[in-house]
């Protein structure tokens, strides 16, 4: 069964948004923060999430709302209603998110502050520069650079790709960056022949 919600790192599907943070934490090293936080009423909380949205250039937006079965006994330990509430700004899904339950005197918040974005965009760039190497191959000559130099630039945006995504030691990714840069200058002075990886 495909889920509706894609990780926004490497597009793989899931059923459920703790599967996805979980992947996140698992796969990508992306630990999903959140808080609970508490508001004497509606108003104060939409003042709260317009000046959060403001300060740090977000939009949330009110997605379903739960509220009880009509006719049933009011129980004040029910919520009134519960709001569910999806930041817009980040990519296809972000694990930043709020569920506020509105009672009779107050207003509870469980809110997700981590945000994927980067990691979105980061996938986006990888795939459009796949794209553009996978295309290289064809009689076109790409970027009007020479073939070495196109191979070197893949070959690096691999290592650092394996360095962001990785758990390597900070030695070892010195080693590997030293080791790139001096492929690098062997390359641009025409030294270093097969740059595959």
């Amino acid at each position: 069964m495909e889920g509706k919600f894609s990780c926004p790192g490497c597009g793989e599907k899931f059923i459920s948004t703790q599967r996805v943070e979980r992947h996140l934490q698992v796969k990508h090293g992306i630990k999903v923060e959140s808080e609970q936080l508490t508001f004497k009423d509606m108003k104060s909380f939409r003042q709260w999430k317009s000046e959060y949205e403001k300060e740090n250039k977000l939009y949330y937006s009110f997605g379903n709302v739960r509220r009880p079965k009509r006719g049933s006994v009011p129980d004040p330990s029910t919520p009134k209603a519960t709001f569910n509430i999806q930041c817009r700004v980040c990519g296809p899904w972000c694990p930043s998110r709020m569920v506020a339950k509105e009672y009779e005197t107050l207003v509870e918040l469980s809110f997700w502050k981590t945000h994927t974005g980067q990691l979105y965009r980061e996938r986006k760039q990888r795939e459009e520069t796949e794209n553009k190497f996978s295309d290289s191959d064809s009689d076109t000559p790409l970027l009007d650079e020479p073939p070495k130099i196109v191979r070197l630039i893949g070959y690096v945006e691999n290592i650092l790709y394996i360095l962001k995504t990785s758990n390597y030691t900070d030695s070892q990714c010195l080693a590997m960056a030293l080791s790139a840069n001096k492929l690098g200058e062997l390359a641009l002075q025409g030294e270093y022949k097969d740059l595959s990886p």
